[in-house]
């Protein structure tokens, strides 16, 4: 491919945790991923040499075409070369690229700045922490510091919270506030490790509700069903124009943090009230926060964003309070935007350029050719007889029978077993004792596996087999795991497992069509009753499916957030589901004005439509909701149109297509390899309509609604 002279590529890259890498195209995003879609492992960071080769191949240039690199790394800096982080890095060393570091809120906010819809805004940045004190690139004389630790402290304080100016095409930063590093001593496990940071509570409380970190989605899900007054104390000290962590001696009576789901389960109620409570406190301290930063600024628009800023219920209530008069919150508000800020500040600050308007779209990934798909549903098999999901239930339920007890007398240990699309399953040796099942309660792995099913079982067919598919990387392992290869009798097990489901290995190709409407034929089996897989175009950048990588149903079914959460996605029943909806129809269903294209606000529906579309909509009457323009996102806003036609609903069900722990769907194999592991009925990928069997071939050539009706009750 020839580039020409005048086209100026600008790379940026993030490398902590939800790494991820831009690539500007005089000064448009050509392309952007996060690492997480490529290494299929949620969160992953790090090294960013997958993600960089990802966005070159895509673009059709080289590193050597690259005119800048602004990188980021939250903990530490590149102490050997750039050619090096966590690995080797497609950046050779005296290649004659200008390489950059800018410290972590700078990177939030050039993200916001370079992607909002406004030419002059206030920028809002908080999280859980950011950079040390003393690696801030941001900090001017002009700039409020509303703590300046001693010098010899300046490594043990982090960002919690920083609000720029973005004025006549220059970022002024007006203040910054720093968090000191606590000690999160285990026997107090609702104590911040990050003292006085409202992100760092919120992580806190997910940890203690649901052992994780990143869980913070699942608390505020989990907030609808807590009950107000249970926790009367406050949790946040204001004042001012500060906020601290009240870390009174209260806080050591929350001892009981969650020891799994069936923990979870059975004291459902009382991590419920604690999410509420931790929700309810964390939007009475960004209140106060945001009107006493509004004081800083004459300016009537505001970006927000950071971590903090994926949390749609506080969002809703920022924005109805009208604070500011306009506000934007960008796709990726989470460290995943990292690499597209890094990549605008080079083109703004370093090269000088102007700042060209984003379109507001946050697909930025590859799209798949129809060459591509077609060459992919001719490769894909799968097996005709057994499901993949019988066969893996079936294999770990016999496991322990094949494992010689004498070679894991003095082992103890815990192998995790991530299958897409069918679940995870754990392995755990104990001195000779052997468990495995679905249930993670009280079990911490020391290695997990990433894989799709048909990829492992054809894996597991002996100890050699799967020895080469490690060796060959055909799955993804963190840990160690070269006991299990040498204890279990593989050979045997596989033997046994295919016995049981009376499988003879026999494989059949992909049924599949071209569609020559497939908008309106995708609408009609939405309207029919069947939950699809929309793939189309290229893969979203952020932590929501917004009409790319999804999964979809009629809001209207009974029972369908169940269904999809127990059969298709394999995760907690409470968790919610977004409506899409035509934006020109949103203030109809819902009190809200205006656009919320990505998903990250709450909204109140309207009371006369409760009843009607229960399953978008939470316990307190709110949805986080999706506006769809034709702009935007024109497939599936026509999608949803023609669903309109047939139904009268301008809405349908949004959900991102994945399964619990899984990142979203990247490649047409990983969409084959979910379909054929879950209930879906179809798969849609560009104008490919694909299904299981050829029962399902004859709702498709039944040519009208009714028709269909009738075979479905049939």
């Amino acid at each position: 491919m020839n580039i020409l002279k005048n086209d100026v590529y600008v790379l940026g890259t993030g490398l902590s945790h939800d790494g991820s890498t831009c690539l500007l195209k005089n000064g448009e995003i050509c392309v952007a991923v996060e690492k997480e879609r490529l290494t299929r492992r949620k969160h992953d960071g790090g090294n960013d040499a997958l993600a960089i080769n990802y966005c070159l191949n895509k673009a059709g240039i080289t590193i050597k075409d690259v005119a800048l690199i602004v990188q980021h790394s939250t903990w530490g800096q590149f102490l050997d070369d750039n050619s090096f982080y966590q690995g080797p890095r497609p950046i050779p060393e005296g290649a004659g690229i200008p390489i950059i570091n800018i410290s972590h809120h700078q990177a939030h906010a050039y993200y916001a700045i370079g992607t909002s819809p406004y030419d002059e805004t206030a920028v809002f940045v908080l999280d859980c922490a950011g950079s040390h004190y003393s690696e801030c690139t941001d900090v001017t004389p002009d700039t409020v510091m509303l703590e300046r630790p001693l010098t010899e402290l300046e490594s043990l304080y982090l960002e919690k919270e920083s609000f720029y100016l973005y004025r006549d095409e220059r970022v002024n930063t007006l203040l910054k506030d720093f968090s000191p590093i606590g000690h999160k001593e285990n026997r107090y496990p609702m104590i911040p490790q990050f003292l006085h940071s409202i992100g760092g509570v919120y992580e806190m409380a997910a940890d203690y509700c649901f052992q994780s970190i990143q869980a913070s989605g699942k608390l505020m899900g989990l907030a609808p069903y807590g009950k107000p007054g249970v926790y009367n104390m406050p949790l946040f000290d204001l004042k001012d124009d500060r906020v601290f962590v009240i870390n009174g001696e209260w806080l050591k009576d929350f001892m009981k943090p969650v020891g799994g789901r069936r923990e979870l389960n059975k004291d459902f109620q009382y991590y419920a009230d604690i999410a509420y409570w931790v929700q309810k406190e964390t939007e009475r301290a960004l209140e106060y926060l945001l009107i006493s930063r509004r004081k800083l600024t004459d300016c009537n628009n505001l970006c927000y964003t950071g971590g903090v800023a994926l949390n749609a219920v506080a969002n809703g209530l920022l924005i109805k309070k009208k604070i500011f008069d306009n506000f934007h919150i960008p796709s990726a508000a989470g460290d995943s935007g990292i690499a597209v800020g890094c990549a605008y500040y080079g083109w703004l600050e370093v090269l000088k350029e102007k700042r060209v308007a984003h379109n507001g779209s946050s697909c930025f990934g590859k799209a798949y050719s129809t060459g591509e798909i077609e060459s992919q549903l001719a490769d894909f098999v799968k097996p005709c007889k057994t499901n993949y999901n019988l066969f893996l239930d079936k294999f770990f339920e016999n496991l322990p029978v094949f494992v010689n007890r004498n070679a894991i007398a003095n082992i103890r240990s815990t192998i995790q077993f991530c299958i897409a699309g069918s679940g995870t399953y754990y392995v755990s040796f104990d001195q000779g004792d052997v468990v495995a099942d679905r249930n993670s309660d009280d079990k911490r792995p020391n290695c997990s596996v990433f894989s799709d099913a048909r990829t492992f079982i054809s894996s597991i067919t002996g100890q050699h087999q799967l020895m080469l598919a490690l060796r060959e990387k055909k799955m993804t392992i963190h840990g160690e795991m070269n006991f299990f290869i040498g204890c279990v009798d593989l050979q045997g097990l596989y033997k046994k497992v295919r016995e049981l489901c009376n499988e003879d290995a026999d494989f059949e190709a992909v049924y599949f069509e071209r569609a020559k409407n497939v908008t309106a034929t995708a609408a009609q089996l939405l309207a029919d009753g069947k939950i699809i897989a929309w793939f189309q175009g290229g893969c979203e950048f952020g932590p929501r499916a917004l009409g790319n990588r999804s999964i979809l149903a009629d809001p209207r079914l009974k029972g369908v957030k169940q269904f999809i959460n127990g059969k298709i996605k394999f995760r907690e029943d409470f968790r919610p589901f977004a409506p899409a909806i035509l934006a020109e129809h949103i203030s109809d269903y819902y009190h809200f004005e205006g656009e919320s294209p990505y998903m990250i606000i709450t909204a109140q529906v309207k009371e006369e439509w409760k009843g009607l579309i229960p399953d978008v909509i939470h316990l307190d009457n709110s949805s986080r909701i999706q506006t769809v323009t034709e702009g935007l996102n024109g497939p599936f806003y026509h999608l949803i149109r023609e669903f309109k036609e047939l139904t009268g609903m301008p809405i349908l069900l949004n959900t991102s297509f994945n399964m619990r722990a899984m990142p979203i769907i990247e490649t047409p194999q990983e969409a084959l390899a979910f379909f054929f592991e879950c209930a879906l009925d179809f798969l849609i990928m560009e104008d490919f309509i694909v299904y299981k069997d050829k029962s399902t071939r004859f709702i498709l050539e039944t040519s009208s609604y009714e028709e269909r009706k009738t075979v479905l009750k049939a």
